[in-house]
Formats: C-alpha cells, sequence, structure tokens
C-alpha cells in the first residue's frame, strides 16, 4: 500500500509518500510544490507518515535540524546514486559542500556533473538536505532540477534559515 500526507506550509506545500518494507514505513519521495495542488488523491494515510510530516514541519519552522532518523527506500537505485545521496544526506545544518566536494564525499573525485544530476532528481528534497549543495563558485544553483524562481528561492531562504 501507498501512504501520502500533504503538509501546508507558509515555505512550501510538501507531499510525501511512503510504503511499508521490511516492517517498517519508508518514504519513497517527497514533493515541494508552492502550488497548494493536493496529490494525494485515493492514497492511504498511516500514522507513520503523519509522523514523518511534523518533522518536516518542524523542519521547515526552523525547529529541527535532523532527519536522519527518517528511513528512505533506495531500492532500484544505483550504487553510485546511493552514495551520493548518502554522502548528502550527512551535510550538516549550516554547512554548504560544492558539488565537486560531494562527488569526493561520495568516493568519485572528478564525477562532478553525474553528483549534480543525482542532486537534480532527489527524490527525497529536506530530507536529504541538496540545498546545503552549491555551485564551486559559492553561487546557489538551482534546487529540485529548477533553475530559476520559486524552487531557488526556497533553496536561498533554507539555507539563510540553517545559518
Amino acid at each position: 500500500m501507498v501512504y501520502k500526507s500533504k503538509i501546508s506550509h507558509p515555505l512550501t506545500n510538501v507531499v510525501i509518500s511512503a510504503k511499508e518494507c521490511c516492517g517498517e514505513i519508508v518514504l519513497t519521495g517527497i514533493e515541494l510544490s508552492g502550488s497548494g495542488t493536493d496529490h494525494t488523491g485515493g492514497a492511504g494515510t498511516h500514522k507513520t507518515v503523519e509522523i514523518y510530516g511534523k518533522m518536516i514541519c518542524r523542519f521547515l519552522d526552523g525547529k529541527s535540524q535532523d532527519l536522519s532518523s527518517i528511513p528512505l527506500d533506495f531500492e532500484n537505485f544505483t550504487n553510485f546514486s546511493k552514495k551520493v545521496l548518502q554522502a548528502a544526506r550527512l551535510i550538516k545544518s549550516g554547512e554548504t559542500v560544492s558539488y565537486e566536494q560531494l562527488s569526493s564525499m561520495a568516493g568519485y573525485p572528478g564525477a562532478t556533473r553525474a553528483a549534480a544530476s543525482v542532486m537534480r532528481k532527489n527524490r527525497y528534497p529536506l530530507v536529504i538536505p541538496c540545498h546545503r549543495v552549491i555551485r564551486k563558485d559559492g553561487s546557489t544553483g538551482g534546487y529540485c532540477g529548477i533553475q530559476q524562481g520559486a524552487a531557488v528561492e526556497l533553496k536561498k531562504k533554507l539555507l539563510e534559515m540553517e545559518r
């Protein structure tokens, strides 16, 4: 069964998708959107997904900096993608790394563009804090595969909030 939960927050709306795997509820995706569109139609709810939603809401409120206890579904990811995502998950609040540094942290020095591609396709924004990965020149870069507009503004707000 697929579980979904929608969170309305002043910074962004969040839709959390999850499933049961090996006796626990694991996230299968997070969608950020300022549109207010409800993508949860027909999905079931689960108390654990609601708890994850509250944790994410506290993060967006600036009251919590750690979402590392939320389990993620890495099924069907390549080893490279898993290592890049796991490395990104270790970036602490208030810190930033470049895409080049991230590829080295994942054990793949020189795979900067490939690491950036993994971040662009990150299914778990906020929980895997891809907003903490910036360009080598110190500029923000894109967020969630978008290079301008509301998504990039959200990335800047998240970074500012964490400083």
